[in-house]
């Protein structure tokens, strides 16, 4: 019964979690290669957010866009900023840095178990709408936790949870209420 209700909130974890990430708005294409690839690096290098008081250097992709550093997320609105422009990048390095433990297994789960599950769900996540914007409000913190509503690709706000691993923030599934021990 324990393995049941196990399974049942690992699928719902995973349906919580393509919500949050559900779509990314794209620019539309023009047809012209260089021209597209100009606009797309020159929106992810001014979607990067700047962190003044970290000393790791921002990472950059193979098609030389400059994404902010995934390993040091000093608060929850940097680690979502963060994951919103890997995420926009298509950048699947980066994105597996901003998640959690808990993310990367459900993503394996998710999988059944196969060789490439995360990086093939997380390229899946890169190919939905998100929201227009990497705007957050009301972050709270409490202790390794915490929770901030972000702008889903509607426009709605929405609230996402983070864990603190080995210092750094990371988004994570959604904790669902735990049911009465009797």
């Amino acid at each position: 019964m324990k393995r049941k209700y196990y399974f049942m909130s690992v699928a719902l974890y995973l349906l919580v979690s393509l919500a949050i990430f559900s779509g990314c708005k794209t620019a539309p294409e023009t047809g012209n290669i260089a021209a597209d690839n100009t606009d797309q690096a020159k929106t992810a290098n001014e979607s990067v957010p700047k962190n003044e008081n970290s000393s790791t250097p921002p990472e950059t992709t193979p098609e030389g866009q400059t994404t902010a550093p995934a390993s040091v997320s000093q608060t929850p609105s940097e680690a979502y900023k963060a994951a919103y422009a890997a995420r926009k990048n298509k950048d699947i390095a980066a994105l597996k840095k901003l998640m959690s433990k808990d993310m990367l297994e459900f993503f394996e789960i998710f999988g059944d178990g196969k060789p490439n599950a995360v990086d093939e769900g997380l390229r899946q996540l890169t190919e939905k709408p998100q929201g227009p914007t990497d705007e957050t409000r009301n972050e709270k913190i409490n202790g390794e936790t915490a929770t901030l509503e972000y702008l889903n690709e509607k426009g709605e706000w929405k609230t996402m949870d983070l864990i603190k691993e080995n210092g750094s923030w990371k988004l994570t599934i959604a904790k669902m209420d735990q049911p009465d021990q009797r």
